[in-house]
């Protein structure tokens, strides 16, 4: 399915069985996201567990930002799916639990 999507940066035709063009737009806006979140809003432990040169810290496992932006990728477009949304800002971000994805 084909859904438009308007960003801050442009607007982008998404292909929902497909994964984002990581020059687009959109991508760009997921990571912009993620960025913004991890630096402003997410705990000590969870910036840890994405920044932290470890492998394991505190018993969990390395996390990586790029894992993260692929499951918020993920969310959007099954979102996008199961809503059949054919045209949307990205303050349909806001609908979806990203937080819970990032601090997973």
């Amino acid at each position: 399915m084909k859904t438009t999507i308007k960003t801050k940066a442009g607007t982008e035709v998404v292909n929902t069985e497909e994964s984002l063009n990581k020059s687009g737009f959109v991508y760009k806006s997921l990571v912009a996201y993620f960025d913004d979140y991890l630096n402003n809003h997410a705990s000590e432990d969870t910036k840890s567990m994405y920044l932290e040169p470890c492998e394991e810290l505190y018993g969990h496992s390395y996390l990586s930002p790029e894992g993260a932006i692929e499951m918020m990728e993920e969310a959007l477009m099954e979102h996008l799916e199961e809503g059949n949304v054919r045209h949307c800002t990205t303050k349909i971000y806001y609908d979806l639990d990203f937080e819970g994805l990032i601090e997973a």
